[in-house]
């Protein structure tokens, strides 16, 4: 998994890493999580299994301009191997939710609905508030096992 700021902002350089890798490591297999808002090469594509696409909500408190670019995210959408994930904090980001998926051309099924949470209490909070609105719009549903797990602790 390649994550951590934005790894498309360094595509050339990504290319030339999995070009490495595949070649010790044939059966690897690599996903790469981003925002959203860069448009992948052909060439990282091609050694690309998953793109996990994370737009940023207007809960995220960055401006609109910076956090959702549509010609980017109508381009994953068109990419059988994208997964988009939203991370909620509330209902009302189902609307944004619902807005960016028909602007996009970005089919249901490949809509994954995440709470934000810190604590396992909140995470499950979330999950059952969430449930019911991603069950409607034919959306995923996903737990933060990380959290449920080990709370908010780092490194783990």
């Amino acid at each position: 998994m390649l994550t951590g700021g934005e790894p498309l902002i360094q595509q050339h350089g990504v290319v030339k890493l999995l070009k490495l890798l595949s070649t010790s490591q044939p059966k690897m297999r690599c996903e790469v999580e981003t925002n959203g808002t860069i448009v992948p090469s052909v060439g990282l594509a091609a050694f690309v299994h998953r793109f996990v696409v994370s737009p940023k909500l207007a809960n995220s408190c960055i401006d609109q301009r910076r956090r959702i670019q549509f010609d980017s995210l109508r381009e994953f959408a068109s990419i059988d191997k994208s997964a988009f994930k939203f991370v909620v904090e509330r209902p009302e980001d189902f609307d944004e939710i619902r807005f960016i998926c028909d602007a996009a051309g970005i089919p249901s099924e490949q809509v994954w609905i995440m709470p934000q949470a810190r604590t396992s209490d909140d995470c499950l909070q979330g999950l059952r508030l969430m449930s019911e609105y991603a069950l409607t719009e034919g959306y995923n549903l996903s737990s933060r096992l990380h959290i449920l797990l080990w709370e908010d602790k780092r490194g783990r």
